[in-house]
């Protein structure tokens, strides 16, 4: 009985063993890559003193991420150079000066507009790249929306073309068609996170001023205004609500403009300290140095650019609803934004009645909860909050959740979900690292869920049944023929047959039906969606099928037993005369058990390739293969069976017996089969599928 285990053990054995030689020879790939190797007596590392490092092997990212050296170190780029560095402090100043003065003198030397397009082509974290074959710059930012704003800086006379380890370099156009480079010295970097909703950089412009440029969303940005920086925000506000409207993601820019403010350089300091701490304050040091930074800011414009929907969002999304899958749609856009995104992808419906609910209004709201789609806006802004809200949904509705995201802060969304799936694109890799199945476009997930969603269930409650079908019908003779025996323990088949019935003579028909069934075509399935409903009703695998398969696995056991006994029972066995042994009974018996579950499996199929053609014909063919080898092995080995396949072979009553009991096995199969609700082509017929 060990060699079921240890085929299963050899096969795990075997595939972790391709698997680390594939992990082997990508490590020796990597480890082999030639480097440069600082040895002495030499110069080394960039002029600017940044490096671009790709993350992908560590959290999925693609996109480039910079690493700059400390200022004062950008020098040492030598021995000599380096062994004479003993250490040394900068002090910005603690000069005080106003903050809160009229927007028109901090206004004076440029109008809000140039700020505005300063602030775009500044405020960033992108790196440049020269395409040498048109002459513009393609930019390696750390989100599609990121890129765009520089796109759109560029396109308006502000380029940015240039960066540093401490500087950003943007050329200014002229409608003169001249041109000037300006140097923005990077003082101070804050990083957008999806918590804060905004991004800072301090910098000091060629005059020596110091600017706090600022960029996120309007709540944030809006809030952190001085009382003489909201000479715009009416207007604003207007623009924002008629971009809402129009599907646009908006972003919002602050400013603040102070020869050598205290506050900020201050901030500045203290954000370099907290950055370098390791303690676990850390986080609560930046957030306090952010809101050092980022006030008293003069609001100098806001943009908004198009989140386009990929191809055929709309019909996945329609075909989904056909399907009968509950949607909901998680976002931190506007509830206006939020509502026109809605009808573009026809989640939404003219006719369908909504519900909106805001902070302010926290009542519940009655109704037919299953005929109304909500949109949570505001509440679900954050990673975190998408987990609750699906963990929300997951436990109080008790259904099958899946999420599917395509950036990192869908990451905890999917993993909270029963089934995650990952859209792998400009947003980088985490959200397919993190999930269950990765597809590369949104509307293929209208195949997934309603093609192969459907096939699957079928695939699994078929592989389940008929497995507990099969192993019924063999066991349940082994117990009949203990029954006549008085339970003396004498097995009536031998010990090798009862070793390969489940691992090569019916395993592989059993996959093919797992791995290659199709009860209905691909298009048929697109055609009725409503036929995805089959696996959420649990049509094909409620108790009523598996008892029908259970009750069928007894049938087949009393036939295949009872007709070959009675067949051997009162004539002779050869035209000599010669009778039966328990030998010749066993393999009688068992040649009628091997046709009589694979030409079941045969029946039941739906879809025939040549692969499952091959695996159910060639497992009846392997047992007559096995019948001869076992046979002609010395008698030490096959014992009561040697040269078996010669004393039977030659009977008629072998083979005959073989096709009545197969016969009589699938007679029921086949006469559910003519009343089933499927035609010969795979299509839905009518509702009177009652097949067990």
């Amino acid at each position: 009985m060990i060699a079921p285990l240890a085929f299963v053990v050899g096969l795990s054995m075997a595939k972790e063993a391709l698997e680390d030689w594939q992990r082997f020879i990508q490590d020796m790939k990597v480890n082999l890559r030639k480097v440069s190797v600082h040895k002495g007596g030499g110069r080394f590392g960039y002029e600017d003193g940044i490096c671009y490092v790709e993350t992908m092997n560590l959290d999925g990212e693609t996109n480039l991420k910079v690493k700059r050296s400390l200022e004062i170190t950008l020098p040492l780029d030598d021995d000599e150079v380096f062994n004479d560095f003993k250490g040394h402090g900068v002090s910005y100043g603690v000069n005080s000066s106003e903050v809160e003065i009229a927007a028109a003198k901090q206004l004076d030397s440029e109008t809000s507009i140039a700020l505005d397009l300063y602030n775009l082509a500044v405020c960033h974290t992108a790196i440049p790249e020269l395409n040498e074959e048109t002459g513009s710059f393609n930019y390696e930012a750390e989100s599609p929306d990121e890129g765009a704003f520089l796109v759109a800086a560029r396109e308006f006379g502000f380029e940015f073309f240039k960066r540093t380890q401490s500087s950003v370099f943007i050329r200014q156009m002229h409608t003169s068609g001249s041109t000037i480079d300006r140097e923005f010295k990077i003082l101070n970097l804050l990083e957008f996170n999806s918590k804060r909703k905004r991004m800072s950089v301090v910098v000091r412009n060629e005059s020596g001023e110091i600017l706090v440029m600022c960029k996120g969303a309007d709540s944030v940005i809006l809030e952190r205004l001085s009382k003489h920086g909201r000479m715009y925000e009416e207007d604003t506000k207007m623009h924002l609500n008629e971009y809402g409207g129009s599907r646009l993601a908006d972003l919002s820019f602050g400013l603040q403009k102070a020869r050598g403010s205290r506050s900020t350089l201050l901030g500045t300091m203290n954000s370099l300290k907290a950055k370098t701490s390791i303690g676990s304050d850390r986080e609560a040091m930046l957030e306090q140095v952010a809101d050092l930074i980022e006030k008293d800011l003069i609001l100098v414009g806001a943009t908004a650019v198009e989140d386009k929907l990929q191809k055929g969002v709309p019909r996945c999304i329609d075909k989904l609803a056909q399907a009968g899958l509950k949607i909901w749609v998680l976002t931190g856009d506007k509830m206006e934004t939020a509502i026109n995104i809605g009808f573009a992808c026809s989640l939404l419906r003219q006719g369908m009645k909504q519900i909106c609910i805001s902070a302010m209004h926290t009542d519940l709201i009655g109704g037919d909860a299953e005929k109304l789609i909500v949109l949570l806006s505001y509440a679900a802004g954050f990673p975190k909050q998408k987990a609750l809200v699906t963990r929300l949904v997951k436990e109080g509705t008790g259904k099958t959740t899946l999420a599917i995201g395509d950036g990192a802060n869908d990451v905890g969304m999917i993993q909270e979900a029963d089934i995650g799936v990952g859209i792998s694109g400009v947003e980088g890799m985490q959200a397919v690292m993190a999930s269950d199945f990765s597809i590369a476009q949104f509307r293929f997930l209208e195949r997934l869920l309603i093609v192969h969603g459907h096939w699957c269930y079928k695939r699994i409650a078929q592989m389940i049944c008929y497995f507990i079908y099969k192993n019924i019908a063999f066991g349940l003779t082994l117990f009949y023929f203990e029954a006549y025996t008085a339970f003396s323990g004498q097995s009536v088949y031998d010990d090798w047959y009862m070793l390969l019935f489940n691992v090569v003579l019916t395993s592989l028909p059993v996959i093919s039906l797992g791995v290659f069934e199709q009860d209905l075509s691909s298009e048929v399935c697109l055609q009725f969606p409503a036929l995805y409903q089959q696996g959420p009703k649990n049509l094909f695998f409620d108790w009523y099928r598996i008892i029908g398969w259970m009750v069928n696995g007894v049938y087949s056991s009393l036939a295949i037993y009872f007709l070959t006994i009675n067949f051997l029972r009162d004539q002779a066995f050869r035209a000599g005369g010669q009778t039966t042994d328990m030998a010749v009974v066993g393999t009688i018996m068992f040649t009628g058990i091997i046709w009589a579950v694979n030409v079941q499996i045969a029946l039941k199929t739906s879809h025939f390739t040549w692969i499952q053609h091959l695996f159910v014909w060639g497992s009846i063919a392997t047992w007559y293969i096995f019948l001869l080898g076992y046979g002609f092995s010395s008698p030490l080995f096959s014992g009561y069976s040697f040269r078996i396949l010669d004393a039977v072979a030659p009977a008629p009553i072998y083979w005959f017996a073989a096709l009545i009991v197969a016969t009589v096995c699938n007679v029921p199969t086949s006469s559910t089969l003519r009343t089933s609700g499927l035609s010969t082509d795979g299509s839905p017929c009518d509702s009177g599928d009652k097949d067990l």
